[in-house]
């Protein structure tokens, strides 16, 4: 029988469909799930309180020999971590780093790519990733998991965190340092300085953040 997963802070739906044996696209398209997906256009994109449903599994059958030893793998499980670093506007190309992930180190010393940007494959219900830059000892903190709707103030705040204006943590709170951060970003992309997250700031934000 189909159960009912209410999203808590921290939850995607990539670690939910983890937990549960699924696919994350499976569990977005599944039939069950029609009314959330006409609700948050984005999968990547949910509130906590949400309610996600998780379907029956199917069960699958392979035929196999007797007594002899058979491995199956579980595919598509990983999901990928991309991250694009600028310093003036300019790509970090070729930087040292090293990259730790829920307390365990994927990568040192690698360098980023020409464009500024690292790509990892790392777990679906991964919680927090650290990046280090060893020449100069930078670190810059994230954390994974769901991202609230940019209609939201914690969407607002985490997208503003992500691109590096606002230096706060997602609390939901209309403060100062949110609307000063407002007005730095409409300026760096050509917008009225308000430090209101109007529908073209929004939409900017989504953009540029990607999602």
């Amino acid at each position: 029988m189909p159960r009912s997963h209410r999203v808590a802070d921290g939850e995607c739906l990539s670690s939910i469909a983890y937990q549960y044996g699924f696919f994350p696209g499976t569990l977005w398209d599944a039939p069950e799930n029609a009314a959330l997906r006409r609700q948050r256009a984005n999968p990547n994109v949910l509130r906590a309180g949400d309610v996600v449903t998780i379907p029956d599994p199917r069960v699958a059958s392979s035929e196999c020999a007797t007594d002899e030893r058979h491995v199956f793998r579980r595919k598509g499980v990983p999901e990928r971590l991309r991250f694009q670093f600028l310093l003036a506007g300019e790509p970090r190309a070729s930087e040292p780093y090293e990259l730790e992930v829920d307390g365990e180190v994927l990568a040192s010393g690698a360098n980023t790519e020409d464009d500024g940007r690292i790509d990892h494959w790392i777990r679906p219900d991964a919680r927090a990733a650290t990046v280090r830059f060893l020449e100069t000892q930078e670190a810059y903190f994230f954390a994974l998991g769901r991202l609230d709707p940019v209609d939201d103030v914690p969407g607002v705040q985490a997208r503003l965190k992500s691109l590096g204006f606002f230096l706060g943590e997602p609390d939901g709170a209309d403060s100062e340092a949110l609307r000063r951060a407002l007005a730095a970003y409409q300026v760096e992309r050509g917008l009225e300085p308000t430090g209101e997250a109007d529908a073209r700031t929004r939409a900017a934000l989504v953009a540029d953040h990607g999602t």
